[in-house]
């Protein structure tokens, strides 16, 4: 099965950190960055047909999803990090606190195991493997999902 995603990840981790820490973020970037970044909506999780399974990505984000949909589904997972929608705003402000996005909130957006045969509109970024092996990818580097 392919690993789509129906909307950006880390939404609402990225609003949470701006209220949290907007002075401190104030003073690393730009008004116009910080006027774009603090106009971030999240959005709903979209309607998902029957037989597609899938999970909303909630506190512990991007990972904690992957692991507890691969859980319940009995699978394994090759997914390509840099395939998975995220906002430039997101990777700075993450960058700049030093923050994993991959873990922030996404109330919204949906992760979702997708049959070869079925649609759903959304970013594939990966697939679904009989072992139990759960990797992520970046590039050439490799390692296993951590929860």
């Amino acid at each position: 099965m392919r690993v789509v995603i129906t909307g950006d990840i880390a939404v609402r981790g990225t609003i949470k950190l701006i209220e949290e820490r907007g002075e401190e973020l104030d003073k690393v970037f730009s008004n116009s960055f910080m006027r774009k970044a603090r106009a971030i909506k999240e959005e709903e999780v979209p309607l998902i047909e029957d037989g597609i399974s899938y999970i909303e990505i909630a506190e512990g984000g991007l990972n904690e999803a992957l692991w507890e949909l691969a859980e319940r589904e009995k699978t394994g997972l090759r997914v390509m990090l840099d395939q998975v929608p995220l906002r430039q705003e997101t990777i700075e402000i993450c960058n700049m606190l030093d923050i994993d996005p991959y873990t922030l909130a996404s109330y919204g957006t949906a992760l979702c195991f997708v049959p070869e045969d079925r649609q759903l509109e959304g970013t594939d970024i990966g697939y679904t493997v009989k072992d139990k092996k759960r990797l992520l990818k970046y590039g050439d580097i490799e390692r296993y999902l951590r929860v």
